[in-house]
């Protein structure tokens, strides 16, 4: 959880900081793939995700931070 609120997770963008030299666009789409897209941008996350929010019955998150606070207790 830590290493997802810094944001240290080894998405595209990260790896293109250290000098990878891949395609930096997400496989599904055309979209540069970073943490904020892959868990809360992309239409397949955001389906997943809905289903499972209305499943459990709780309150979307609107971005990473706001989704690591909910998860140990401090909402924002």
């Amino acid at each position: 959880m830590l290493y997802l609120y810094k944001g240290v997770i080894l998405t595209k963008d990260n790896l293109a900081r250290r000098e990878w030299q891949g395609d930096k666009k997400y496989c599904s789409c055309s979209s540069n793939e970073n943490i904020q897209y892959l868990l809360f941008d992309c239409h397949y996350a955001k389906f997943m995700r809905r289903i499972i929010y209305i499943l459990f019955n709780l309150k979307l998150p609107t971005s990473v931070h706001n989704f690591v606070y909910r998860l140990v207790g401090r909402d924002k």
